[in-house]
């Protein structure tokens, strides 16, 4: 069960969010009352190159075992779960974080992408967890973004690491690229 605390200890093995299991779970499998379909998604940069492998399933709140989820999006590859993502609550870590104990540090990332603001960058850090090619990132995003707008937020991703890379030319949205530059940031 993925938010009560384990007495024992904790588990490392994260694979997926509550019932929702990375290469498990189907677009099948769904609630459609909760979940709606995102448009095709397609190729970054373009309009016409489709991504055809790639569905995305979007619910703007849930239940799980208690905990309010918001945003959650669901991206699958041919029809299995590689990517989850929501917004990262103070229930939700407690949850998390009670399940598979603190991760992993990862350096502050600094990205100017506020042409107006250079001295206010966007600044990404967080937590992850490893399990096989399955990685859980707590992402932390504070400062001005591109629109030069000031942002402050938290969220979880948990993801296929092959997959993502598989993907990383189709526009899945700012979570994964912010995500992916995170990452980046932390190899030599």
């Amino acid at each position: 069960m993925l938010f009560l605390p384990y007495w024992s200890g904790v588990t490392l093995n994260v694979a997926g969010l509550g019932s929702y299991s990375i290469g498990v779970t189907t677009p099948e499998s769904l609630d459609k009352a909760v979940f709606r379909e995102e448009e095709q998604v397609y190729a970054k940069g373009t309009l016409t190159l489709a991504c055809s492998h790639i569905r995305l399933f979007k619910a703007p709140r849930l239940d799980m075992e208690g905990i309010r989820i918001t945003n959650l999006s669901l991206a699958f590859y041919d029809n299995k779960l590689f990517a989850i993502s929501c917004d990262y609550s103070p229930a939700l870590k407690n949850a998390f974080v009670g399940k598979h104990g603190q991760g992993s540090h990862l350096s502050t990332v600094s990205l100017p992408t506020c042409i107006n603001r250079q001295d206010k960058p966007l600044l990404i850090g967080g937590d992850s967890w490893m399990n096989g090619d399955i990685q859980a990132v707590a992402i932390r995003v504070e400062g001005f973004n591109s629109d030069c707008r000031q942002e402050e937020s938290d969220w979880l991703m948990v993801a296929s690491r092959r997959v993502i890379t598989l993907s990383s030319d189709c526009d899945l949205g700012s979570r994964p690229y912010l995500y992916d530059r995170l990452l980046d940031g932390q190899r030599p």
